[in-house]
């Protein structure tokens, strides 16, 4: 079979215009694969291939690179290849959100509902070069570590429990 391509060469704009609620078909070789309409003010990109991602693509001067990937196969999953700004909030809407850090996923941050937020596991949150830091070290203990000195500053300090100073 022989293969044709359509080219368009215009010096100005190129519509394609589907009046009174039409639709622009993405075919190939009579299947259909995508849709492209518009709804009140919302604009719909719709695929039609089961399973299969739906990839908004850029160039980086002379690759083509994935700039978005919206998973079909989990529910309102994407994903981004780089960096994401967001210009202003960022709203995790669902209780038990959570934020998944790095390539093997084993530091996350999850919303514990009516509480705040929890750090998994025994892992830390550091401060300046990561020698200074709060941990969970245990179920039962909380460690507050510092290169030199941990400056407590208060109207008053209340302790409960044991004290037991050495040093």
């Amino acid at each position: 079979s022989s293969s044709a391509v359509a080219t368009i060469d215009a010096g100005t704009d190129i519509v394609l215009d589907a009046e009174n609620s039409g639709y622009i078909i993405l075919k190939d070789g009579g299947t259909q694969y995508g849709i492209i309409y518009q709804s009140s003010s919302d604009l719909y990109i719709k695929s039609y291939i089961q399973d299969k991602d739906l990839i908004l693509r850029g160039n980086d001067g002379g690759s083509s690179i994935s700039a978005l990937t919206l998973d079909m196969s989990e529910a309102g999953a994407a994903t981004f290849l780089s960096d994401v700004t967001v210009g202003d909030d960022l709203f995790l809407t669902t209780d038990s959100s959570v934020i998944t850090f790095g390539a093997d996923s084993d530091t996350t941050l999850t919303h514990t509902d009516g509480t705040g937020l929890t750090l998994n596991s025994t892992n830390k949150l550091c401060f300046n070069d990561a020698s200074q830091f709060i941990q969970g070290s245990s179920a039962t203990v909380l460690s507050i570590g510092a290169t030199d000195e941990i400056d407590l500053t208060a109207t008053a300090v209340d302790l409960n429990g044991t004290l037991n100073v050495s040093g």
